[in-house]
């Protein structure tokens, strides 16, 4: 969602809030013509005569609104837009059922209906001040008291209220009638602290369409850019290696979601140390900001990010959003063996694949993969034998279409090792070599001179490695 949307969400639904405080209607009457009447005289306020909303003050935050904005405490920090929109909402479906009337606003009467200590909000307006306390919650249904007080004219109406939400989850018929857990939710929702609401979007203000390249540089990975309009990277992919346009997508969209965990204010940049890496955005030749990645904030460890966007900041993100700020060159390339610089195939059963799989004892066999929605393995020659194990080749297929952990070079002195390997696969004019490492497999293929590491953690499926295996006998 665009900052923008955002801020448009927001003000639809402060806009739904206010017309909830504005006006109010006696739920109980189902008479359409009494509502017209009743109107002009359950009116709370008039909001000519009050003008517009300044701040709303909470139990542990305080909002102020200024122009599109929603900004927290004094300290007038940034609010995220999707939460305050989420917590109005709440406000939004709760419904006035009964006002009471000729009532005694003593404080021993309102004890009864407040308890010791109510839940408060004191909304202040250009020209007036009203507060709502939530009390107690009724014992014979769902519903709840709220206390409505204006402070200018010194008066007081007391109201049940309940929340419209719907119930999600099923509850026994004597449960659901009383639910307390809309009431409790709504008391957590008024309680909710400063660093529920802050916003925690790290680039609130980036503009990925503006972008040209990214460089990245730490202590994990050579350094390295990207090219967004060309979809490349510098150093390029290797001969026979393609790039992988989804990556260059995948690791914007993340970037832009970027949140922290926690932020920190009015920062003393000296304190950051341990840098583990820092990346440039450029926008054009004199456009540009800057990352940077920390390993200490003062006496905390962690993962702590400053940006040149909002220089007085610092933000503490996990350890899984911070594989987003230190990517791999070879993240961005296409590295299934299978899909080299002249080909590309998911099995989508669209037409015919031919290969040939050779292992020591056994020899060459010549199969293929018919036309047709469903992975079947035969052979080329259907009255030969022995016949393919096909859920052998399904999990070795599966494999090669996967992205390895990465790719090497391979070395002028390491093809002497192919005779060592435990069968060689030939496909679409790509021979793969297949070897086993003590944690990992490797495919080797000759021609591109690359080497493709698959770990054990990504083998889901055990990988049948003798004839045997691929073959019944």
């Amino acid at each position: 969602m665009s900052l923008g949307s955002r801020q448009e969400t927001l003000l639809l639904s402060l806009c739904a809030v206010l017309l909830l405080i504005l006006t109010y209607f006696v739920i109980e009457v189902p008479e359409r013509e009494m509502v017209s009447s009743l109107k002009k005289e359950q009116q709370l306020f008039d909001e000519k005569i009050l003008g517009e909303m300044k701040n709303l003050q909470l139990p542990r935050v305080k909002f102020y609104f200024e122009q599109d904005k929603v900004l927290l405490n004094d300290e007038k920090i940034a609010a995220d837009p999707e939460k305050i929109s989420l917590f109005f909402n709440q406000l939004n479906s709760l419904a006035v059922t009964r006002r009471l009337d000729s009532f005694d606003l003593s404080e021993p009467r309102l004890k009864n209906y407040l308890g010791d200590d109510p839940v408060e909000m004191k909304f202040e307006f250009e020209k007036g001040l009203l507060n709502f306390k939530v009390g107690k919650k009724l014992e014979f249904e769902d519903g709840f008291y709220v206390l409505l007080i204006d402070k200018e004219n010194h008066t007081g109406k007391l109201l049940v209220v309940n929340d419209t939400t719907p119930q999600t989850s099923p509850l026994p018929e004597d449960v659901f009638r009383l639910n307390p857990y809309k009431y409790e939710r709504v008391v957590r929702a008024l309680n909710l602290p400063l660093h529920y609401f802050e916003e925690k979007s790290i680039l609130t203000e980036f503009d990925s369409s503006k972008v040209n390249s990214i460089s990245f540089s730490s202590w994990r990975n050579r350094a390295f850019s990207v090219n967004l309009a060309s979809l490349t990277t510098a150093p390029a992919a290797w001969d026979g290696l393609k790039y992988l346009p989804k990556a260059f997508n995948d690791f914007i969209t993340n970037l832009k979601s970027l949140k922290a965990q926690m932020v920190f204010y009015n920062i003393n940049k000296d304190l950051l140390k341990n840098q583990l890496a820092h990346i440039k955005i450029e926008s054009g030749l004199e456009s540009f900001f800057t990352i940077a990645v920390f390993n200490n904030y003062g006496s905390l460890d962690g993962i702590f990010v400053w940006t040149s966007l909002s220089s007085d900041k610092v933000y503490e993100i996990d350890h899984h959003s911070e594989k987003t700020l230190m990517p791999n060159l070879q993240d961005f390339w296409d590295k299934r063996p299978l899909n080299n610089a002249n080909s590309q195939n998911d099995f989508t059963g669209l037409k015919e694949e031919f290969f040939k799989i050779t292992f020591p004892q056994g020899g060459q066999q010549e199969l293929k993969i018919p036309l047709g929605p469903n992975f079947l393995v035969q052979r080329l020659d259907k009255k030969k034998k022995p016949l393919p194990n096909h859920h052998a080749f399904v999990n070795l297929f599966n494999l090669l279409v996967n992205q390895p952990r990465m790719v090497s070079l391979l070395e002028d002195n390491e093809l002497d090792d192919l005779k060592n390997s435990i069968f060689q696969l030939d496909y679409n004019q790509t021979p793969l070599y297949l070897t086993k490492l003590e944690r990992s497999l490797v495919f080797i293929d000759p021609q591109r001179k690359l080497k493709f590491h698959y770990e054990d953690e990504q083998l889901n499926q055990s990988i049948a490695y003798s004839f045997t295996d691929y073959f019944f006998l």
